[in-house]
């Protein structure tokens, strides 16, 4: 068959992971006749574009390789890749994750069948290499829906309940969509998924849902979005922040669902980065909680009147949201982070960023 799907990779030190990764695409039901790989060095220092070479030796027709001389983050390999892409539909995997071996094939049906902008996955979050074995495994107990956003009502209800989640690699995308609607990926930033999404959100209109678990999501411990005290965590305000303006550029705030975004931002910024600062650093950086709590004051002063909250909230989030405008010390902080770790330790359940 002819390729259709565009999988672009960024690459940057994983020379103990690329080779899984890739197996599992080889492994595809599909065959390797049906995908353009794009794999984007991203400056790596180890041996990783040599791994990248041996495939591409071993498919010449299928793989392209582009080389970053610096590194220059995911979105901006992204967005490379998006630019040499040549096939009808796009999508993303991250170079330490797997796939399930027929996790394309069923995208690609669903999407097909529904004419779909941007089809959408379950996953699994994975600490080892383990692909599910039974087909029980891999339910979540729903079936694949087709879903039309075709007014601003079911688009906030669509934004508001987070249907599509909030992870890039999980979708499937129809290039020509991408294209029309100028969805990027801002660049030399972390956290790059919020900014992806919040416009995804914005014009994705057909959409389908496989209620299946296909993607695997590697925990790796030195991944930069998780490493304890990360000076780049702040980017998580740069990332929002521009999310933001381009919601202005674009008219979006002045749209019949702008309240679903103004609700969506209390939650990827706003309640994201205050359970970051409280669950990943040893000392709480109170300089970025009060930076944080400002923007959503200034961006968001009447969010209090939120018609979402209430229905989408959970219960502790709306704790952590009537902190938004509270005059609040550094012991203060200090009771609502101990709190956050609690619960989080009870639950078992370290991220909580949504």
């Amino acid at each position: 068959m002819d390729a259709r799907i565009t999988i672009i990779i960024p690459c940057y030190n994983v020379e103990a992971y690329i080779d899984r990764c890739l197996k599992s695409i080889e492994g595809q039901t599909l065959g390797m006749d049906a995908f353009q790989i794009v794999l984007v060095d991203d400056g790596s220092t180890d041996s990783t574009m040599d791994r990248l070479i041996a495939w591409q030796t071993r498919y010449p027709f299928q793989i392209r390789i582009i080389y970053n001389s610096k590194n220059r983050r995911q979105g901006t390999c992204r967005n490379i890749g998006i630019k040499s892409a040549k096939c009808e539909f796009v999508a993303f995997v991250d170079a330490d994750d797997w796939l399930e071996p027929d996790m394309y094939e069923k995208m690609l049906y669903v999407a097909d069948a529904g004419v779909c902008d941007v089809v959408h996955c379950d996953w699994v979050k994975d600490h080892e290499y383990k692909l599910l074995q039974t087909q029980e495994e891999k339910q979540n107990g729903r079936p694949d829906r087709l879903i039309l956003i075709d007014n601003p009502e079911d688009r906030g209800r669509m934004i508001a309940s987070n249907l599509l989640g909030t992870y890039v690699v999980t979708k499937l995308y129809r290039r020509d969509f991408l294209l029309r609607h100028q969805i990027i990926f801002p660049e030399n930033l972390i956290f790059e998924d919020i900014f992806w999404m919040g416009l995804l959100n914005c014009y994705a209109s057909k959409i389908g849902i496989v209620e299946e678990r296909l993607y695997h999501y590697y925990m790796n411990p030195e991944s930069v979005s998780r490493v304890r005290n990360r000076e780049q965590n702040r980017d998580i305000i740069k990332v929002n922040r521009l999310l933001w303006e381009e919601y202005q550029k674009r008219g979006m705030l002045k749209s019949a669902f702008a309240n679903s975004l103004k609700y969506e931002m209390l939650c990827t910024y706003y309640l994201t980065t205050v359970k970051m600062i409280f669950l990943r650093y040893d000392e709480i950086p109170y300089d970025m909680f009060y930076e944080v709590q400002q923007d959503i004051l200034e961006m968001i002063p009447d969010f209090v009147s939120n018609p979402y909250v209430s229905d989408y909230t959970k219960p502790f989030n709306i704790l952590l949201l009537g902190l938004i405008d509270k005059s609040l010390s550094h012991e203060d902080i200090d009771s609502a982070a101990n709190s956050m770790r609690i619960l989080a330790k009870a639950t078992q359940n370290t991220e909580m960023l949504r």
